[in-house]
Formats: structure tokens, sequence, C-alpha cells
């Protein structure tokens, strides 16, 4: 009987492609085994690799801890020695204090100025009314200054305020506290012979052109020593403003260091001190002459 062809060809294909099925099938079944061995590998090494981050971490804490135990070792230290430090450093001197913001609390400043002995006949802050008020309280303004309409009414305001520290006339600002654009605490006993000025806002503004700079260049040329300051947190810094018009600055009197260097530049340590950039040192010398 003679074989049909059509059979036999089929016969030959299906051994072949149940050799290539079975051929297919067995690498798949050593490849799916390499991938297993693989991930096994990975995982060990994922598994040692987070073993070693736990390790670097709980040592970089322990670190952290120990850093901060010390810092308040330190803190603890200092504030200690503090008040003898700074214990009649400004004696005899008198010191007025005039705030041009309202976004910070400078209370720390007159504690630390009467620890180190110094007098206090005024403490007066500016309000934020001097650079907001509307046509009609700017012309009342005018009015009570006797002065016209274009004038620099920051310029003014600050005339006013020198004029009554240094003459002790409380009473010419009363008008002014009044309508709410200054506020004043002390008797006006002594003249100063130091103005602290107190700056710097959590946002922009131009008070600190409107008020500081005219403030500042009128207390100079009434011959009192002028020292600007803010708080290590202020958002809007007031510190190259205040050096450009040549005079000693500390922009983070709110920490003991910066409250140290208030009362060194104040009893003949001039310079501009602090953590920002506009400061040239953390703080003055111990035992140096201060910043030329």
């Amino acid at each position: 009987m003679l074989i049909n062809i059509k059979y036999l060809v089929i016969t030959v294909i299906s051994i072949f492609l149940a050799m290539g099925i079975g051929i297919f099938m067995g690498a798949q079944l050593d490849s799916q085994s390499i991938v297993v061995k693989q991930q096994e590998t990975l995982i060990s090494k994922i598994e040692q690799q987070f073993d070693e981050l736990s390790k670097t971490n709980a040592a970089m804490q322990n670190e952290i801890k120990n850093l901060m135990d010390k810092n308040t070792m330190n803190e603890t230290y200092i504030k200690n020695i503090f008040p003898d430090y700074i214990n009649g450093k400004l004696a005899g001197e008198v010191i007025a204090v005039i705030k041009t913001t309202q976004d910070y609390d400078f209370a720390g400043v007159e504690q630390v100025l009467e620890m180190a002995g110094a007098h206090i006949p005024a403490v007066i802050t500016v309000t934020d009314k001097l650079v907001e008020a509307g046509d009609e309280e700017l012309n009342s303004l005018m009015n009570y200054f006797g002065a016209k309409r274009n004038q620099d009414v920051g310029n003014l305001t600050a005339q006013k305020i020198i004029e009554a520290l240094t003459q002790g006339k409380i009473q010419d600002l009363e008008r002014l506290k009044q309508d709410g654009y200054i506020e004043v605490s002390g008797n006006f006993d002594a003249a100063p012979g130091y103005v602290v000025i107190c700056g710097g806002s959590k946002k922009k503004t131009v008070k600190s052109e409107v008020l500081d700079v005219p403030l500042i260049k009128s207390l100079k040329a009434s011959g009192l020593t002028v020292v600007g300051v803010e708080t290590g947190s202020a958002v809007n810094s007031y510190m190259d403003i205040y050096k450009k018009q040549k005079i000693s600055t500390v922009d983070n009197v709110d920490t003991v260091i910066g409250q140290t260097s208030l009362v060194l530049v104040l009893s003949g340590k001039p310079g501009n001190y602090g953590v920002k950039s506009s400061a040239r040192s953390l703080m003055p010398e111990l035992g140096g002459e201060g910043e030329k």
C-alpha cells in the first residue's frame, strides 16, 4: 500500500511542532527559574541596604540628640553668665528705643538695656498708619505739622519725635498718639545720648524709606548715636538700608548672642553683627575694639 504524501507531510510537521513547543516550554521554565533567582538576589540586596540605612539613621539620630543636648547645655551656661557679664556695662547711659515696626516683639531689648544699667526715658512705636494714611488724614497731619501737602510726612514725623526726645516734651506727641500714628511709654525725663531703632517687617513695605531713613539722618544730625536692630526671623530685613546710613546694626537681637552684641556696640564696639548676609561677624570680639 502506498503512503499518502499528504499524511506524511502532516505527520512530519506535527513532529516538528511538538518538538518546537517542547523546546519553547523548556526554555520558559528555565527562564522563570532564572528570573526567580534574580528577584531573590535583588530582594536580599535591598534588605541588606535597608538594614545599613537603618543603622546609619539610628547613628545620626543619636548624634543629633547629643548635639542638641550640648546645645542646651551651652545655652543654659550662656543665659546663666549673661546677666553678670552685661551688668553695669551701660551704667549711666540714657538710651531711647524707637520701634518702626509692629510685626515683632522687642520687649527683650528694653529688658537687656536696663539689665546693663541703662536708663530708658522713652519707648516710641510708629504704627503702620503713617504709611497707610489716606489723603484726608495726610492733610490733617500737614495742618498739625504746619507744613504744605507735598512735604515729606516721614521726615516731619521724625523731626517731631526727635524734638520731643531731646527737649523732654512728651506732650508734643500727644496728637500723633491720639490719632494712632504712634504709641508712647516713658516719662521723657532725660535727653538720650543713644537711640536704638527696631526695624524689620513681615512683608515688603516702603516704611523703611519713608520713616527709618529720615529718622536715622535726623538723629545723627542731632548728635545722637544710632544703632539699628531687628530679629533673626525678620522676613524683610532693614539691615542693608541701615548700613547705608553708616550706623551699627545687630540682626539677631532676639537671641542672647544678639543682645550681648547690642550691649557691646553701645559700650563702644561699633560694627555690623549677626547671622545675616549684612553682618560682617557674629558678634564683637570681647577683648577687641570692634569693627571700624
